[in-house]
């Protein structure tokens, strides 16, 4: 058997005390089962990978991937298996996308759960489109909320963190890609606290050497993917409640909802009178079709939605 690192020696006697104690709670609450149970399979997948010594000291990490469609209901809206939120074609002469919104406090009632909101361009589909994202996690680790900022490229580098900003609930975000000229991009987070001090805190990202041709843009609430060596799931979404992306400023007149600037001009991403072509409408939904897991209002002249929280998988 291959040495297993200390600092991440899983024990049967360990797992099983977790689990058995939301089994515990189900006595007062039925609808704890299947929470016990996706506990259960994200800890029983993490534990085997580390009996085999091939995982580092931590469980396994989520990771973002292209979106998952499950059903195309109209041109203007489509059934998604792990995105909510908005897309639409890539206009000419694209010269940012950029989205504002405000964390949200989030409900720890199941220990595990994984959520990311983040805004793009490209599709991920192959290198000549690449699907260049960055944003904020909000999740739930061992019952308590974190958030933390990132970064990634599909295909190419997995999700990077940020370093030098702190993202807190009550806080205002403005995220922003903006494609070069040729190759590469630029990738932003500024976060504007909610205590007012310091005014702003901001990270920035240029990858380069890559192909920068997107055929899309997006404005995304996604849960992540829980990859294994053998086994990939999508995580249990963080119940974040609603995410709000307001038509009106949130910090300057230039920060609102999902905007996407082409050629020098201003356009509403979720805007009926936007100016964009393929505006796509996105919901979040179980792999039978049965039940919504994040829903998205539908498009206002003034460009303001939001994204519901409604169930964990």
């Amino acid at each position: 058997m291959a040495n297993v690192s200390p600092e991440f020696n899983l024990g049967t006697e360990h797992i099983k005390g977790r689990v058995e104690s939301f089994f515990q709670d189900e006595q007062s609450n039925a609808g704890l089962k299947m929470k016990g149970m996706a506990l259960l399979r994200r800890l029983a997948l993490v534990s085997c990978l580390a009996t085999l010594g091939n995982v580092a000291p931590a469980e396994a990490s989520p990771s973002h991937s292209i979106e998952k469609l499950l059903k195309e209901v109209s041109n203007s809206y489509q059934q998604s298996s792990n995105w909510s939120g908005y897309e639409a074609s890539a206009p000419n002469y694209l010269d940012f996308v950029k989205e504002a919104w405000v964390v949200p406090s989030v409900s720890c009632t199941i220990a595990e759960t994984d959520s990311s909101v983040w805004v793009g361009v490209g599709t991920g589909t192959s290198s000549s489109d690449i699907l260049y994202q960055t944003g904020v996690a909000i999740n739930c680790d061992l019952g308590t909320p974190s958030y933390k900022a990132w970064w990634e490229e599909v295909p190419g580098n997995t999700e990077q963190d940020y370093t030098g900003v702190t993202v807190r609930p009550g806080d205002k975000i403005v995220t922003e890609v903006l494609p070069h000229s040729s190759d590469g991009v630029d990738l932003y987070v500024y976060d504007f606290p909610n205590n007012g001090s310091p005014y702003f805190n901001w990270v920035k990202e240029t990858v380069i050497g890559r192909s920068t041709n997107p055929s899309k843009v997006e404005c995304i609430v996604e849960r992540p993917e829980l990859s294994t060596l053998n086994n990939s799931f999508y995580a249990l979404l963080t119940n974040f409640g609603t995410i709000d992306f307001p038509a009106d400023s949130i910090t300057d007149s230039n920060n609102r909802g999902c905007d996407v600037v082409a050629n020098n001009t201003d356009h509403i991403i979720s805007s009926t009178g936007s100016g964009l072509t393929g505006i796509t409408r996105i919901d979040m939904y179980d792999s039978d079709l049965n039940k919504p897991i994040a829903t998205t209002s539908t498009q206002t002249s003034t460009g303001e939605y939001n994204v519901m929280w409604q169930g964990y998988n």
